[in-house]
């Protein structure tokens, strides 16, 4: 019998191949698009999971009392905090700290002689300083080295595969020696390059100890630049945890808290929650969104079930075409369970045919996909993250079991019911039931792609304010040269001698000089106040050092006093009274109404333990330093 169902199945999509060939389409181009979606769902949340004890590590992030600093929450901390814990907390087993060399001042220029005897040099950007004790924490997979020791000893790194080909043409490099601004690094470990999925991406660790033999008690609490993970204890309640961090806090930083006027706040932050549930600034990668996630499942969820509808519709407005065939059929003796169950197979089979098609089509709409989202969630069908789960094909199969059923059973329903007392009168086609039905179907299909029409224009016009918006300054027709900075006494001669080279290029019509360039976040963090006020009106304020050409060459504008000029003094330890720039904001909050106000007023900032004089030259319109997103 089962095979007299196939067999009709079979017989009735080949009789119509229009149908047949819409029914397919709909589906397959449904099925192909939830399984991309789903593919990439499934990469965002498989973040971090591919480290073994990923539920037991935790990130300290710091959070600060309300006006304290434009950045209320950032993901880093101080480099004390990890020491501490480790002492005060019975339930942190470890803790690992990174930070990465350019808050140190330095652009770090690596250098390897290879094994043909030429000399290697780049400037690596993703490099941190990490304790000894990462990999006792992480699970990042080690080709070669003692996972223990091999961060313990100054001047000693460990670099991924990649990094280890790209200067020495292989990876069997234990001992091999790396210059880093003309320091000599020894290679004692490589490890697998990070995962895509990782939230921490880096291409080689340099030991804490080689910049830190130890941070005293000056620095530990006063240098929040440090991301920090504790291992707890397993089956600890991170609640447990958090619950000792005020009176922690006060321990360590009360007298810092009553001579700046503000509070600090910890809290743990699991490590499986970073990348999609992080409302921290300084992340060290892009996160991603939950709500997003959410709202693409929802999406393919959608699309799968107008697939269906249109399916359940084209069935039922055929169901006069198929009349006849359910006539014949009763009269010949058959059940209506018979032909339910002979619909049934038919959807059945059509779903399953739709979805090995819609894997076909994933498979081959997958490369444009991952340029798509700008992920590297896989390149083929076969290592796509969903397949290597069984929950996986647990649910291909029940798709197509209850996409069959869903969609068919409906239409086996209504086709079923003929009578062929009707059928033998013409009087079938007169039943309202099934047309008001599909007027229902249809009526949802209307909606539900009217509100994705309608929310997919949404998006588009937000992106299109986000990439048209004017900026308060000119990114266009200018290239940013990051050259090594190796601080001694000839770091300004070398940068002066850069810029006449470049000079000499009759395509270059302007340079500037600065610490940071519109459209990063900006290291660099003064405590300012009016000049006449106490220390409890100090403004964490973002601070940028720049020369006398920034401002026409990014085309910012200002809207009171003067720009630079070649007489300034360029070093702030020096000048008895330095000459500084503010912006609108930090106008209005000293208080002045207007920015010709501050025109001549001093200031004063604290750039490391000195405080120093500033006389206020010059007030910038406000432009967007940092992403709309931010």
């Amino acid at each position: 019998m089962l095979r007299n169902y196939l067999k009709i199945a079979f017989r009735n999509l080949t009789k119509n191949p229009t149908f047949s060939f819409i029914h397919v389409l709909g589906l397959t181009i449904g099925t192909a698009a939830c399984i991309l979606i789903f593919q990439y769902v499934s990469f965002e949340y498989s973040y971090d999971k591919f480290h073994q004890q990923a539920e037991n590590i935790y990130r300290v992030p710091l959070r600060y009392s309300e006006g304290f600093s434009s950045v209320p929450k950032t993901a880093t901390n101080h480099p004390g905090l990890g020491p501490a814990m480790l002492t005060d907390f019975p339930e942190v087993v470890s803790y690992t700290r990174l930070v990465s060399p350019s808050n140190l001042g330095n652009t770090l220029s690596w250098s390897a002689i290879n094994d043909q005897g030429h000399k290697v040099t780049f400037t690596e950007e993703r490099i941190y300083l990490a304790d000894s004790t990462l990999f006792d924490i992480f699970s990042f997979p080690v080709i070669s080295g003692n996972k223990h020791t091999m961060l313990s000893k100054p001047n000693t790194m460990v670099i991924t595969r990649e990094m280890a080909k790209k200067y020495f043409g292989h990876s069997d490099v234990l001992g091999k020696t790396i210059r880093m601004n003309g320091n000599e690094i020894t290679v004692t470990g490589v490890i697998e390059n990070i995962p895509a999925n990782s939230h921490l991406d880096f291409d080689g660790l340099l030991s804490f100890t080689s910049f830190f033999r130890n941070i005293g008690a000056n620095n530990s609490w006063i240098w929040p630049e440090f991301y920090t993970y504790v291992l707890l204890r397993p089956g600890t309640d991170p609640a447990t945890v958090e619950a000792k961090f005020p009176e922690f806090t006060n321990r360590y930083m009360d007298a810092i808290h009553r001579e700046h006027n503000f509070k600090s706040y910890f809290s743990l932050q699991p490590l499986l929650d970073i990348h999609l549930k992080t409302d921290c600034a300084n992340e060290p990668t892009v996160p991603g969104s939950e709500r997003t996630v959410q709202f693409l499942t929802i999406l393919a969820i959608l699309i799968l079930i107008i697939a269906w509808v249109n399916y359940i519709n084209l069935s039922t407005s055929r169901s006069m075409e198929r009349a006849k065939e359910v006539g014949t059929r009763k009269v010949a003796g058959a059940e209506r369970w018979q032909l339910t169950t002979q619909f049934l197979m038919e959807s059945v089979l059509l779903n399953a045919i739709s979805i090995l098609l819609g894997l076909v089509l994933a498979k081959v709409l997958l490369p444009a996909f991952t340029r798509l989202v700008g992920k590297q969630i896989g390149d083929s069908l076969l290592n796509l993250y969903l397949l290597s789960d069984p929950w996986f094909w647990i649910i291909l199969v029940g798709s197509i079991l209850v996409g069959g059923l869903v969609s068919g059973i409906y239409p086996s329903m209504v086709l079923s019911s003929y009578r062929p007392s009707q059928i033998l009168k013409g009087s079938y086609h007169k039943s309202r039931q099934g047309v008001f039905m599909r007027k229902i179907l249809v009526g949802f299909q209307f909606v539900v792609s009217l509100l994705l029409i309608s929310v997919t224009l949404l998006v588009v016009r937000q992106l299109t304010f986000m990439n048209t918006q004017e900026l308060g300054y000119n990114k266009e027709q200018i290239f940013v040269v990051k050259s090594p900075i190796i601080q001694d006494s000839l770091t300004f001669l070398r940068a002066g001698v850069l810029v006449n080279d470049l000079n000499q290029i009759s395509d270059v019509s302007a340079i500037a000089k600065s610490s940071e360039i519109p459209g990063k976040q900006i290291a660099m963090r003064v405590d300012t106040r009016k000049a006449d006020q106490d220390k409890e009106f100090n403004n964490a304020t973002f601070a940028l050092r720049i020369d006398h050409q920034y401002l026409p060459t990014y085309g910012i504008e200002l809207a009171a006093g003067r720009n630079f000029n070649v007489n300034d003094s360029t070093n702030i330890f020096q000048a008895p009274v330095n000459k500084v720039l503010i912006n609108e904001t930090l106008a209005a909050t000293y208080g002045y109404q207007d920015p010709e106000e501050a025109i001549g007023e001093m200031i004063k900032f604290k750039l490391g333990e000195p405080e120093h004089v500033a006389e206020v030259i010059g007030v910038i319109k406000n432009y967007h330093q940092r992403s709309l997103k931010e």
